[in-house]
């Protein structure tokens, strides 16, 4: 009889439910292609999707080798990238929330809030990530959100009432500071 002995890996990171197992890009396009969802797309959808495909591979292969603040910047649109319409950002909300949730299910909440801020920003909106943490019986748990002139955004409950704000994405101290400078300048000229 051969029994199979293994010890636990010393090197290994702990597992988090939100990074237990990223999705294969087999899974990815394995959901995305099912017949009635094909039926549903519209013009332009498929552009969005592989976007979206994009940006959730590029967040699974930095999300563990960047520090936050280098993590954000990496959701920034390019400057050659065109501007989102109205409509198209509405709808890259809704492919985005439900390829999200098609392939994670749950506690994707720092996956949604960083697409959803490169779609907005890309669209020209004025957005901010929050990050907050709140206290629960067996410890801290924490959630990611974005909010467009202070409303959140895909949000069911509002989740300022629920967690303390630890981090803000840009920070608005700077944000103003750069607003105030940049006034400044056009006043001299």
């Amino acid at each position: 009889m051969i029994t199979r002995w293994r010890s636990a890996r010393p090197n290994q990171a702990p597992l988090t439910p939100d990074l237990a197992q990223p999705p294969s890009l087999r899974r990815m396009l394995r959901l995305s292609l099912r017949k009635d969802a094909l039926r549903k797309l519209r013009k332009g959808d498929l552009s969005l999707l592989w976007k979206i495909f994009k940006l959730i591979a590029k967040l699974e292969w930095q999300q563990r080798r960047l520090a936050l603040p280098e993590l954000m910047q990496q959701f920034e649109p390019q400057l050659g990238e065109l501007p989102l319409s109205p409509a198209m950002l509405e709808r890259a909300e809704r492919l985005t929330l439900a390829v999200l949730r098609r392939l994670y299910g749950y506690n994707f909440c720092m996956k949604q809030a960083l697409l959803l801020y490169y779609f907005y920003k890309r669209a020209g909106k004025s957005v901010c990530v929050r990050f907050g943490v709140r206290k629960e019986a067996g410890g801290l748990q924490g959630h990611a959100w974005i909010e467009c002139h202070g409303i959140p955004i895909a949000e069911l409950e509002d989740p300022r009432k629920q967690f303390v704000i630890t981090y803000t994405h840009p920070n608005p101290l700077l944000s103003k500071l750069g607003e105030s400078f940049q006034e400044q300048n056009l006043q001299r000229k």
